[in-house]
């Protein structure tokens, strides 16, 4: 558990120190990926990346958080005149969950409060309280998501949870979508319903895109990788990982002991992390090259704002003075966390937003 623990620490650290998390367009073919390696030698593509399946479109997303927003932005009422409970009421229960008819840690609990629709509980256990009536007691099934960062233990294991209904307490009704409405649970962010739907589609719609990569890359098995370019990601990573441990005030060691991992065990997953990264790249370029992709000027300068928009979101977040970024601070941040040169990073950022947008770009929706 604790392996776990440390490599979910790991992953988070890169996240953190990495710029650029938001993914750029391709500007020019790679030479050390698209001229040095052939993504099919070291790859085995089984689906097609056109035509991946989502279970909801863009636009019905936008809807969906829009509703959502609403809700959230509601004052709840007392419940009157009705015993059972449904979907966004808050209610009291207890409960008591069971693996392989044992009891497990952090499964139960009396007299607790719970917003049906909150998310708050693993999938399917509010939805089996909705119909429940007030004093009722019932068996809900459920499975936990794999992986379950909370108890790595628990990831994709099946448990019963025994449901008894105290009370119902109080209901939400979603706001009406009004501009008013809008601009008062934005914070005046977005002033009416057509500027928070046009303000938000470009972020659901990277959302999706990405999950439908995602996808894609899972279903692409590896036959084996260009060490040489696993070896430069090995160093890049490590760097960075040793970055991030500095930044949040420990030295190596003491990482190492925090988690209970051996050196070898780190570099291990340094090494994992690596091969991850390479695949990615290989598959993006196999994507790029399929489909004769070109680019912009318009494409590089998109992907110049996000990093310019990450650095000053990151120093506003340390508490940093907010200012136009130079290209020449770019270039100063990814060489310090990094320790590779601002176009390197650069085209590699551009190789995975631009492979990413084209399979977007053939997504279609479950039927």
């Amino acid at each position: 558990m604790k392996k776990k623990t440390a490599i979910v620490s790991m992953l988070l650290i890169l996240s953190m120190v990495m710029t650029g998390c938001s993914w750029g367009d391709f500007v020019k073919k790679l030479p050390w990926v698209g001229d040095s390696y052939d993504p099919e030698e070291y790859l085995t593509f089984t689906i097609d990346y056109k035509g991946l399946e989502v279970d909801k479109t863009v636009d019905e997303t936008v809807e969906e958080n829009l509703n959502k927003l609403l809700l959230s932005s509601a004052d709840p009422q007392p419940i009157k005149g009705r015993t059972d409970a449904r979907m966004n009421d808050t209610v009291n229960i207890n409960y008591n969950g069971t693996m392989d008819g044992k009891e497990f840690d952090g499964g139960k609990a009396d007299k607790q409060d719970l917003e049906l629709g909150s998310g708050s509980m693993i999938p399917g256990f509010e939805e089996g309280i909705v119909g429940m009536k007030v004093g009722a007691t019932k068996d809900i099934k459920v499975k936990f998501p794999d992986p379950y960062q909370n108890n790595p233990d628990f990831s994709g294991k099946e448990a019963v949870f025994k449901v008894k209904l105290n009370k119902l307490a109080t209901s939400k009704v979603p706001l009406e979508a009004t501009d008013a409405n809008i601009a008062k649970a934005t914070g005046d962010q977005y002033k009416t319903v057509n500027e928070y739907k046009e303000g938000t589609k470009k972020q659901v719609k990277d959302q999706i895109n990405s999950q439908a990569m995602q996808t894609y890359m899972e279903s692409v098995t590896v036959k084996s990788l260009p060490q040489e370019y696993v070896d430069e990601k090995i160093k890049e990573n490590d760097f960075t990982m040793r970055y991030g441990i500095t930044q949040q005030g420990q030295d190596f060691n003491t990482f190492l002991t925090q988690y209970q991992m051996t050196e070898e065990a780190y570099n291990e997953e340094i090494k994992k992390m690596a091969e991850s990264v390479v695949k990615t790249l290989l598959v993006c370029q196999y994507i790029i090259d399929k489909e004769g992709a070109d680019i912009t000027d318009e494409d590089e300068e998109e992907l110049t704002k996000i990093l310019k928009d990450n650095y000053a979101g990151q120093a506003q977040q340390t508490g940093q003075e907010t200012k136009e970024v130079t290209q020449d601070e770019l270039a100063k941040q990814v060489k310090d966390t990094r320790n590779v040169e601002y176009e390197d990073y650069f085209d590699e950022t551009m190789l995975q937003k631009k492979a990413m947008d084209i399979v977007g770009q053939y997504v279609k929706k479950k039927e």
